[in-house]
């Protein structure tokens, strides 16, 4: 790779065939210290949302509560900066967030999560991180083996996913559930396809989502007008006064306090279950052209 990811060789390789990794960040305490610090805050949604036609599990971001998101953002970069400083090269927190999933809510959309960068080449990640134990019953992470840089699309605000037409396909042989103990932590792409049902158990289910990226990259969020699709995409260099000062009731907007760039053409388009096999067998080939190998 042109540009190392990883520290270790073996993250690198998995990295590629797979697109995630995982790995043991925190221990009991450092889990058990992270969510008394994070119940001990007060979110506007008391960790518990009733938003008829929006989600039913909390979520940093979607939280309208500034001082609560800043006070997060704090605890995460100074818990986590640290630990990526030791697997990666030169990567660091972009945002991050808290979710709760209360007892019988809490199931995700199948979905990517938002592209934030400018190139393919670039890569952002995910590291998901339960502050309890997960399994299937309270809605442990499931991911697409092999499902990242596989296609050029850019995933964000009111634009369809390239999987949209065979999405219970990928849920009956594709999605694979990773159980977890507290602490550990699944770090994939953000291209990655993933999927989490809801908690079925009797206790709430905890995790953290760290998005982090290169040091020497800004992250971006790419804005799609319904209204004028064949603007495409606008592009915004991203601040954390974007997750800081959005919420549930403002994210769809376009975001006027940060850096337009430009604009980019939206080439993405929904594919056939044939062509979605196809590109799996050929992503192997097509992230090495992407990084050089």
């Amino acid at each position: 790779m042109k540009r190392p990811i990883f520290k270790k060789e073996a993250h690198n390789k998995t990295y590629l065939e797979k697109g995630f990794v995982c790995e043991n960040l925190l221990n009991s305490d450092e889990v058990q210290s992270t969510l008394n610090q994070l119940l001990a805050l007060k979110p506007d949604d008391n960790y518990a949302p009733n938003r008829p036609g929006v989600s039913n599990y909390h979520c940093t971001f979607l939280d309208t509560n500034e001082s609560y998101k800043r006070a997060t953002n704090r605890l995460f970069k100074e818990l986590f900066n640290p630990l990526i400083e030791k697997l990666f090269v030169d990567y660091h927190v972009w945002n991050a967030n808290f979710y709760v999933k209360p007892p019988g809510a809490g199931k995700f959309e199948i979905h990517q999560n938002w592209t934030h960068v400018k190139e393919e080449s670039t890569t952002s990640f995910t590291i998901w991180c339960p502050l309890v134990d997960t399994t299937i019953t309270n809605g442990t992470i499931m991911l697409v083996k092999g499902s990242h840089k596989i296609l050029p699309d850019i995933a964000t605000m009111d634009v369809p996913y390239y999987f949209a037409d065979f999405e219970p396909l990928l849920l009956s042989d594709y999605l694979e559930p990773i159980p977890c103990k507290a602490g550990d932590c699944v770090i994939f792409e953000d291209g990655v396809i993933h999927f989490s049902d809801k908690n079925l158990s009797d206790s709430p289910r905890y995790a953290l989502q760290i998005l982090i990226g290169p040091k020497e990259e800004k992250p971006v969020y790419y804005y799609f007008n319904e209204k004028q699709p064949e603007l495409g995409f606008e592009v915004f260099e991203i601040t954390d006064d974007f997750f800081m000062k959005n919420s549930y009731l403002t994210f769809k907007n376009r975001p006027d306090s940060q850096q337009s760039i430009g604009f980019v053409s939206n080439n993405n388009k929904k594919i056939t279950v044939e062509e979605f096999k196809t590109a799996l067998i050929n992503g192997d080939n097509r992230r090495r052209a992407l990084y050089g190998e």
